[in-house]
């Protein structure tokens, strides 16, 4: 599989080619950890890992294509709790590539970030039931009111003797502020790609913060 994969093609063209969809669903790939009895491989989840980790060193978009069916994908739940109906139907089907499952998190606007999809909902029975929000623009009004509060205390704040205290609410403050800098490159839209990226380094901004908070509040419960 890996000689097939074309890392640059795939990353301009934002897909698998034919051939490597073929090769995936004709090899069981999708099925690596489905029962041999279901036309699976059957194989443990270290293998499963072996070679997801072994296609990533060629593109990650192919490994995350065969990994996520085999992990987040209905497989193994059908296989352990479904029908006997169920298995014999869906779990063949799966390994085999017939049906493809995916984790629904992507839309237009947003990769795999759960929290800043534009979420639609519309009843199937068509009695006029629906729901539209947007939860970008709740969360960066939310982090934006969050900073503003946290500098107009700091400001207020007097007892300086407390630099534990004073720290963890300038720590707060910071988390705020780069959440709300995370929104706003959202909201400014531009390729998946791009926005997940933006997203992404900010992330590890505020994981560092986090860790900062972390240890500041162990401080303050062990003085």
């Amino acid at each position: 599989m890996c000689h097939i994969i074309d890392n640059h093609e795939i990353e301009k063209k934002q897909n698998l080619s034919p051939d490597t969809w073929e090769y995936i669903k004709k090899n069981n790939f999708m099925g690596l950890v489905i029962s041999k009895q279901f036309n699976g491989k059957g194989f443990s989840p270290h293998a499963h890992s072996l070679i997801v980790e072994k296609i990533a060193g060629r593109n990650i978009a192919a490994a995350v294509s065969v990994m996520v069916p085999n992990s987040l994908g209905p497989g193994e739940l059908l296989y352990h709790y479904g029908t006997e109906e169920q298995k014999n139907y869906y779990l063949p089907k799966l390994a085999d590539g017939t049906h493809i499952p995916y984790f629904g998190l992507t839309t237009e606007t947003s990769g795999s970030d759960a929290v800043n999809i534009i979420t639609s909902i519309e009843n199937n029975d068509k009695k006029g039931f629906g729901e539209n929000f947007n939860k970008i623009i709740y969360h960066t009004f939310y982090n934006l009111v969050k900073s503003v509060y946290y500098g107009i205390y700091l400001k207020l704040y007097r007892n300086k003797n407390e630099i534990s205290q004073y720290h963890e609410i300038q720590l707060n403050r910071h988390v705020a502020n780069f959440a709300f800098i995370a929104n706003m490159g959202l909201l400014m839209g531009g390729k998946i790609k791009t926005v997940e990226y933006i997203s992404g380094r900010y992330a590890d901004i505020l994981s560092d913060i986090y860790m900062s908070y972390a240890c500041l509040w162990y401080y303050i419960q062990n003085k």
